[in-house]
């Protein structure tokens, strides 16, 4: 092939599609690169954000149930709840109308997981000490302090009593919660 043949000296070839792009305006160019600066500068300041302090939550339910040893600290109060500590917190302990974050497994006698916050994504918070939740979770949380893991075994005088919950939970049913007690306010 030579200079004279279909390709031309020198000349581009042609382009296989006849569609062109046409050029980007300097316009959507520099928001282009703002909305990558901002996704860049927002991820940073999320990870710098994060509070390293914290102990991690089990990603299922079934993490969240604690192994209990048999040394393990086993207090049954006046009421007939039983909280087995797991780990004891090292922060505050919560006082009445204190707002707590629980993370939770909640089962019945049988073992089968009745109800999760870790099913939910997240803890669960309350006004503590006021009637918001059953007795024995106002019972038994006010006894751990902040990043302490404790089962606790609620009579159903302390839990829902004979009437039960919404199908799921029996009457007259004895409970287990695993709680932890990520944050007290």
């Amino acid at each position: 092939m030579g200079c004279g043949d279909s390709a031309g000296c020198g000349e581009r070839p042609a382009q296989s599609s006849p569609v062109s792009n046409p050029p980007i305006s300097p316009v959507v160019r520099f928001r282009r690169w703002g909305v990558c600066l901002l996704s860049v500068i927002l991820a940073v300041c999320v990870g710098s954000c994060a509070d390293d302090d914290k102990p991690t939550a089990p990603a299922t339910a079934a993490e969240g149930v604690w192994e209990i040893a048999e040394d393990a600290e086993r207090i049954v109060t006046e009421s007939g709840l039983t909280v087995i500590h797991v780990e004891e917190g090292t922060g505050r302990r919560p006082g009445r109308s204190s707002i707590v974050a629980v993370h939770y497994t909640g089962m019945l006698e049988d073992g089968t997981v009745f109800d999760s916050s870790y099913a939910r994504g997240g803890p669960f918070q309350f006004l503590l000490g006021v009637g918001r939740v059953i007795a024995g979770w106002d019972e038994g949380i006010a006894l751990l302090h902040q990043g302490g893991r404790a089962r606790l075994v609620i009579p159903p005088a302390l839990g829902y009593g004979q009437t039960g919950a919404g199908g799921v939970v029996p009457p007259d049913a004895t409970l287990t919660f695993d709680v932890w007690l990520v944050s007290v306010d």
